[in-house]
């Protein structure tokens, strides 16, 4: 839940699988932008956030397969999450999982 608050995610997901073994797992859970409901405004933690809606599945397995992680799995949450700093925004967490090679 924070990837979306790195600057570079993609070179944050490389440094964390450059920590596991072959074989390893790495897993993310963070926001998607298939759905949001509500009006994304400002709050006081915006200037932290370099992606504030969040990645796709296209995006996911992109970063995955650039820090060498095959065989992605993808899920949605099955219901909207609440994101507390913003009342009334709603948003749709996935979670993904990759090994790597």
């Amino acid at each position: 839940m924070a990837l979306h608050h790195v600057e570079d995610p993609e070179s944050a997901v490389k440094k964390l699988a450059a920590r596991l073994k072959p074989g390893g797992k790495i897993l993310v859970i963070d926001w998607t932008p298939e759905r949001i409901e509500g009006a994304l405004k400002t709050h006081a933690a915006s200037q932290t956030i370099s992606k504030p809606k969040g990645f796709t599945e296209e995006e996911t397995r992109n970063m995955f397969e650039d820090a060498g992680c095959k065989g992605m799995a993808w899920k949605l949450a099955e219901e909207l999450s609440r994101i507390p700093v913003i009342d009334g925004l709603k948003s749709q967490l996935y979670f993904a999982s990759a090994t790597k090679e």
